[in-house]
């Protein structure tokens, strides 16, 4: 029999392996950053400033209030170990809403970090992050993969999206479009007529690194009417250059997508 902790009737069920693991990783922590957290404590206390806040956010099933200290920087918040430790928040879990906002739907407790978050910062938030949320509360195998995954993920990449419409990188000019942008795009030069073939090309590191040194590559990419950035290294390389890209274009993600697009409009589209 499956030993778990029931958080909602609508929340995936949250093994006791996986908090255990939580407490056990922030216990580590509070360890490691305790005489950084004392120290920033007792000048708070000395200068006669308030130690501790408490900032609110939505639980399963009511507010939660999560500890920080009242400045802004990167150690502001880590009082919040004291919220995963007690079992407010886990480590991966849902997106935190504050209480400002209106109430959520959550399919488990929230999490510092979070898969959804993961695939905004990749660029493929289009995506049902839930399928993969349950996968990582099947297991504490699973749960620790996608914490890992996910942290790195956070190192590597950034929240900050580029409102440029075009992006140059190795002398391409990538085209910065959601997928929304990018399949209205395709559907407009569908119903543009056309003397020749319209070309769309969708570039990952590999083809940025053969269009550097493969000089006729490099001019067959910029003659197509739009290339689209695709994969972690393209938006690595974008953040390098202080840009982040909009969303990650994936040709293999459009079939569904335009598909149905297309058959709205009474177009076709090839198998």
């Amino acid at each position: 029999m499956m030993n778990t902790l029931n958080l909602s009737k609508t929340c995936i069920p949250t093994l006791w392996s996986i908090q255990f693991a939580d407490r056990i990783i922030a216990l580590a922590a509070l360890l490691l950053f305790f005489p950084l957290i004392s120290c920033i404590y007792l000048y708070l206390k000395v200068m006669n400033k308030t130690k501790l806040e408490r900032v609110y956010i939505h639980g399963t099933d009511n507010l939660v209030g999560l500890y920080q200290f009242p400045y802004q920087g990167w150690t502001h918040q880590l009082p919040v170990i004291i919220n995963i430790i007690k079992g407010d928040i886990g480590l991966l879990g849902d997106e935190v809403h504050f209480s400002f906002e209106p109430k959520p739907v959550l399919f488990c407790r929230p999490g510092l970090v979070s898969i959804s978050s993961m695939q905004r910062r990749i660029g493929i938030d289009f995506e049902d992050s839930l399928p993969s949320l349950r996968k990582a509360y099947s297991s504490l195998w699973n749960y620790l993969l996608a914490l890992v995954r996910v942290t790195i993920n956070s190192a590597l990449t950034s929240n900050k999206t580029s409102q440029a419409e075009r992006i140059s990188l190795f002398g391409l000019s990538l085209h910065n479009a959601t997928m929304n942008g990018m399949l209205n795009l395709i559907v407009s030069k569908a119903k543009t007529p056309a003397k020749s073939l319209t070309q769309f090309a969708f570039v990952n590191a590999d083809c940025l690194n053969k269009a550097y040194t493969d000089s006729q590559y490099h001019r067959e990419l910029n003659n197509c009417e739009a290339i689209f950035a695709d994969g972690i290294g393209a938006r690595i390389a974008c953040r390098w250059l202080g840009v982040g890209l909009k969303a990650n274009l994936n040709g293999t993600d459009m079939p569904g997508r335009d598909r149905t697009l297309l058959k709205k409009l009474n177009y076709s589209a090839m198998p």
